[in-house]
């Protein structure tokens, strides 16, 4: 028997479409990266552009699971939490997407898990600016204000890494 729980920002989406947590099925492709565990496809509709990301294992487990995780309540469900947080977070002004929706499809003992996020124009992870420019001094004390302003927050991410800013 399968279950699934959802979270959708209608105010964001409006009525939440049906092919939310398809990326094949929206009516604009703008692209995909498939980047850390999740792969991620851009998306959009009449209501803007979005991320979407599908959760994936990573490690040893991978091989065996791809993107199945152990159910081991609804509280622990990584979109479901993702979505809170960034929830929370965006509503304190903190500089992060805005989620629009999360999705858990619970089928015995694992579950799969998407998450949606409006789609910050023109950015790309610091690895990626890194890559092709040098930050002045100005852009890495902004870049260490801006992380001082989430740990003041109370907002302590376990992965930080140049990936996982944009």
């Amino acid at each position: 028997m399968q279950r699934v729980v959802e979270e959708v920002d209608e105010q964001r989406l409006g009525m939440r479409p049906d092919y939310l947590f398809d990326a094949a099925s929206w009516p604009r492709k703008l692209g995909a990266a498939d980047a850390g565990r999740g792969a991620t496809a851009f998306v959009g509709d009449e209501s803007g552009d979005y991320a979407l990301r599908t959760y994936r294992r990573g490690g040893a487990m991978a091989s065996l699971l791809d993107d199945r995780y152990l159910f081991t309540g609804a509280s622990r469900v990584r979109s479901l939490c993702e979505y809170r947080l960034l929830r929370d977070m965006h509503e304190r002004g903190l500089p992060v997407p805005a989620p629009a929706a999360a999705r858990c499809e619970r089928e015995g003992l694992f579950y799969r898990a998407w998450l949606v996020t409006t789609l910050i124009p023109n950015t790309e992870t610091l690895t990626g600016t890194l890559t092709h420019t040098a930050l002045s001094e100005a852009a890495w004390s902004a870049l260490g204000n801006t992380l001082a302003r989430f740990h003041r927050a109370g907002i302590d991410h376990p992965d930080l890494h140049a990936n996982n800013i944009l």
